[in-house]
């Protein structure tokens, strides 16, 4: 993950687990204060969960090419969904350091035997952690819920879409869309003028007061 740092809308997840692993052990990491919460060997896939805590980064985002790797094969499986962290170059936004964020990776299912794992995001300053030992000795009864883990630390997405060529900035928030096309006219001397879309995907009703909406002009010394 890029060390700068969808919004996903919450997930009813079904999962058939056959097992999860809390017991995990880490030769190195590149990632300090990222720590694995549990791996998760489900029938068609494997999921491992994160808590990932801010200490200097801005935002962060998975790459589509994201594995992890079976030890004793060698052989590598590949990322197939990534839940409360968006793919590169969407990102999650942080507000401070310390904060934590939780997410889940989903990878193509390992083999019920495999014990000892690399996980590898093939990016500058990615998310590396080698020698993950996993204790198939000790099982958790109860799998993590997913909905009930990444709902404890929502995330915040910023990207860029665009719209007859024109780039479109947005943030995802708590079920909410905010996208902002900014356009120039040159009638009259140069004017910005910001369209605003919001998009309400909470699913209930909530109220805008624009009275206290304010704009700051940033934007003198960019002619």
């Amino acid at each position: 993950m890029k060390n700068y740092f969808t919004l996903g809308f919450f997930l009813l997840i079904s999962i058939s687990i056959n097992a999860q692993f809390r017991e995990i052990s880490v030769q190195k990491t590149d990632v300090p204060n990222l720590h694995i919460v549990e791996i998760d060997f489900a029938e068609r896939s494997t999921f491992i969960h994160f808590t990932f805590t801010n200490d200097s980064s801005a935002w962060i985002c998975a790459n589509d090419n994201f594995y992890i790797k079976d030890n004793a094969t060698n052989k590598k499986y590949k990322l197939l969904n990534s839940i409360n962290l968006p793919i590169c170059d969407k990102v999650h936004l942080f507000d401070n350091i310390g904060q934590v964020h939780n997410f889940s990776l989903e990878f193509e299912k390992l083999p019920d035997t495999t014990r000892s794992i690399d996980i590898i995001e093939t990016a500058e300053r990615g998310f590396n952690v080698y020698g993950v030992e996993i204790n198939k000795e000790v099982r958790v009864n109860q799998f993590l819920n997913i909905d009930d883990f990444i709902s404890e630390t929502p995330v915040k997405e910023y990207g860029i879409y665009y719209k007859d060529g024109e780039p479109v900035q947005y943030y995802k928030h708590k079920g909410i869309m905010i996208a902002v096309l900014l356009t120039t006219s040159s009638d009259y001397g140069r004017y910005y003028q910001p369209n605003i879309l919001i998009q309400n995907f909470t699913g209930k009703d909530i109220n805008f007061d624009f009275s206290s909406t304010v704009a700051s002009d940033n934007l003198k010394n960019r002619a």
